[in-house]
């Protein structure tokens, strides 16, 4: 019988994993919802894909789209892609126990979803005009680029802790020995 995980990997890293998986929900479901601009007055919804006037809904005719509003799209696109390729890695480092460079990898992805999420947020709000409100749309989707902050930094985390590096030449290590000898120093005048 194939176990799921065969050897247990790092908690940080399982950690890392269940964030990197509910971002990537959140932010799919942010981005594909109509409710990121809402003007109740004219009952309109309108989502980076779709737009509904009451109840007649549609899609945004791609010649009528400002620069702003294609970049929103790209990089949501982008920022799914990258979050998705994250989780996947993490399932492949957790499951099949690959080596420590695919969990580097995936937090690299996790990194840059988490940049462009926020930028392409940003640049929605900019271009939107303040005849409506902003829907929770926008709200879910910056809760997924935040959650893959969060999963890039567990995985910084256990990379970190991991590393051999951290066990000879740390911060507090050299902090450490440097304070030994100045009170070695000090004690002997």
């Amino acid at each position: 019988m194939l176990e799921l995980w065969p050897l247990k990997p790092p908690l940080l890293t399982q950690i890392g994993f269940w964030i990197s998986l509910i971002s990537s929900i959140v932010h799919t479901f942010g981005c594909v919802t109509n409710a990121w601009f809402i003007n109740n007055e004219i009952r309109f919804k309108g989502g980076i894909w779709t737009y509904c006037f009451g109840d007649i809904c549609g899609y945004y005719p791609n010649k009528s789209m400002k620069a702003e509003f294609k970049a929103t799209r790209i990089l949501e696109c982008l920022g799914i892609m990258f979050g998705t390729g994250s989780t996947v890695l993490l399932f492949l480092y957790t499951c099949l126990q690959q080596s420590t460079v695919v969990e580097a990898v995936a937090a690299f992805h996790a990194l840059v979803a988490s940049i462009l999420i926020p930028i392409g947020v940003k640049l929605y709000i900019d271009d939107k005009s303040p005849n409506g409100e902003l829907g929770y749309s926008v709200a879910v989707t910056s809760v997924g680029g935040k959650l893959y902050m969060i999963t890039f930094l567990c995985l910084l985390c256990d990379m970190y802790w991991k590393s051999s590096w951290r066990k000879t030449n740390s911060f507090c290590t050299r902090i450490s020995k440097w304070t030994q000898i100045f009170i070695k120093r000090i004690s002997h005048r």
